[in-house]
């Protein structure tokens, strides 16, 4: 496998679990009061998920621009929504990862790759691994129709046939997996 396929694989596994980020941060930010949710909406009447992560990263509420007067919560939003906020950081950490790989100031393309993997500090790989729905419901569900699709289900849209798995736990399992195949590969 060349190097250029290797970043291109690694772009791909972090591309869709960002579309799996951003499908759950417009399900979660859809909870929030109307008005909060006018102001992070777009002229098409999308959620500007940028918009959300500049703000979050203010470190103020996520309901503060929206009307001051109207919002002062004593409970921060991210106590109000730690779901949202844990999406914010798998966001992040993913973000930190693509940039690294598509790093135009660094042409060593195995640099490039190796600074992608140092992203994956073990503290990233817990938030990766930390489940949003915390509800044993749910999960008891999902991996009954894992089982049930003999995991087909959680190959398709985790890339993995370990179904109890996070989808964050399983890119970080998929990136160390194509990371090494490379030095697999120089050894033999």
């Amino acid at each position: 496998m060349t190097k250029k396929s290797k970043i291109e694989r690694l772009n791909i596994l972090c591309d869709k679990y960002k579309r799996h980020l951003e499908e759950a941060l417009i399900s979660y930010v859809k909870d929030m009061p109307k008005d909060v949710i006018n102001y992070y909406t777009n002229k098409e009447g999308n959620i500007d998920i940028n918009k959300i992560i500049e703000q979050a990263n203010t470190g103020r509420s996520l309901y503060w621009p929206a009307n001051v007067q109207k919002y002062q919560w004593t409970t921060p939003s991210w106590q109000l929504h730690p779901e949202l906020y844990l999406v914010l950081n798998k966001y992040k950490i993913v973000n930190q990862m693509k940039d690294a790989l598509n790093n135009p100031s660094v042409p060593d393309e195995d640099l490039r790759i190796k600074a992608c993997t140092n992203v994956l500090t073990e503290k990233n790989k817990d938030t990766l691994r930390e489940r949003r729905d915390s509800n044993k419901g749910v999960q008891f569900l999902e991996n009954v129709l894992h089982v049930l699709s003999l995991g087909i289900y959680s190959k398709v849209t985790k890339g993995t046939f370990k179904f109890w798995q996070s989808h964050g736990e399983a890119l970080s399992e998929n990136i160390e997996e194509v990371s090494k195949e490379e030095s697999n590969l120089k050894i033999k």
